[in-house]
C-alpha cells in the first residue's frame, strides 16, 4: 500500500541483515500495512504483537551453533568412553588393557578408578544429551511458529489491501462515512489476524516454559552427579604393579 499506510511502521533499508534463508525473512512491508491500518481504524495491540513476532526468531544462526556445540560435546564424551573416535582408544579400552597386561593391588585400584570415571562421564554425557535435545526442540518450535506467524502477516496484509482497494489510505474519512462497510470488514480481518498470530506467540511461550522446567530438572540431576575423586594412592605404588603376559594386540593397535 502507499506511503501513507506504512509510514507508521518504519521499514529498514536492509530487510535481511542476518542473511537468513528466504522463508525466514521478516515481511516488513506487510507488517507496516497491518500496523498502520490497525492504528488508523482503532484495533489495539497489533504493533506490539508484530514486534513480538519479529523478535521471536532471535538469531537462528547462533541457535544452530549452540545446538551443534551441545551435540559435539555429547559425541566427544561418548568417544572418550567407548573409543569411537579416530584413534579407537577410550576409557573402556584402557580398562581392558589394565586387565590384560597387569596384576596386583595397584592394577585393581586403577581399574576401579577407571570404572568410576566411566560411570561419571556417561552420566554427564546423558545430561548434556538431554539438554541438547531440549534446546533443539525449543529451536524447532520457535522456527515453526515464527514461519507460520510471518505467513499470517503476509496473508492478512494482502486481505486488507484487497478489501480496501487502497481506500484505507483515507481511513480518517472512512471512519466518519463508510457506506460500503470497508472499515468494519477490515476491523474483523485484523482482529482475526490478532487471534491467530497471538496463538503462535503463545505456543512458543508455553513450550519455552515447559522446556525451562525440564532443563531445570536436568540441571538438578547433573548437580547430583558425584564429583570424581582422585585416583587411589595404591594405584600409584609402583611396587604393586605386577606385569602379566599380555594377550591380544599390542597397545594402540
Amino acid at each position: 500500500m502507499g506511503s501513507r499506510t506504512t509510514k507508521g511502521y518504519p521499514v529498514p533499508a536492509d530487510h535481511n541483515p542476518g542473511k537468513l534463508p528466504e522463508e525466514l525473512i521478516f515481511p516488513w512491508g506487510a507488517a507496516g500495512t497491518l500496523v498502520t491500518t490497525a492504528e488508523r481504524i482503532g484495533v489495539p495491540g497489533v504493533r506490539e504483537l508484530i514486534d513480538g513476532i519479529q523478535a521471536m526468531l532471535g538469531n537462528p544462526n547462533e541457535a544452530s551453533e549452540t545446538t551443534t556445540a551441545w551435540q559435539s560435546a555429547v559425541q566427544e564424551l561418548t568417544s572418550a568412553v567407548d573409543g569411537s573416535g579416530t584413534n579407537n582408544i577410550g576409557l573402556l579400552t584402557a580398562k581392558d588393557e589394565l586387565g590384560a597386561r597387569w596384576n596386583g593391588g595397584a592394577r585393581e585400584a586403577a581399574v576401579a578408578y577407571v570404572e568410576r570415571v566411566v560411570t561419571t562421564t556417561n552420566a554427564i554425557r546423558d545430561s548434556i544429551k538431554n539438554m541438547a535435545t531440549k534446546v533443539d526442540e525449543l529451536r524447532s518450535i520457535i522456527m515453526m511458529n515464527y514461519k507460520e506467524a510471518i505467513k499470517l502477516i503476509s496473508e492478512y496484509a494482502q486481505i486488507v489491501v484487497e478489501t480496501t482497494g487502497g481506500l484505507i489510505s483515507y481511513a480518517d474519512d472512512l471512519l466518519k462515512f463508510d457506506p460500503t462497510g470497508v472499515v468494519a470488514t477490515v476491523t474483523k480481518t485484523i482482529s482475526k489476524f490478532v487471534e491467530l498470530a497471538s496463538a503462535k506467540v503463545q505456543a512458543v511461550i508455553d513450550f519455552r516454559d515447559q522446556v525451562v522446567t525440564v532443563i531445570n530438572g536436568i540441571k538438578n540431576e547433573a548437580a547430583a552427579i558425584p564429583v570424581q575423586s582422585g585416583i587411589a594412592p595404591a594405584a600409584l605404588d609402583k611396587g604393586a604393579w605386577q606385569p602379566r603376559k599380555p594377550t591380544g594386540k599390542a597397545f594402540g593397535e
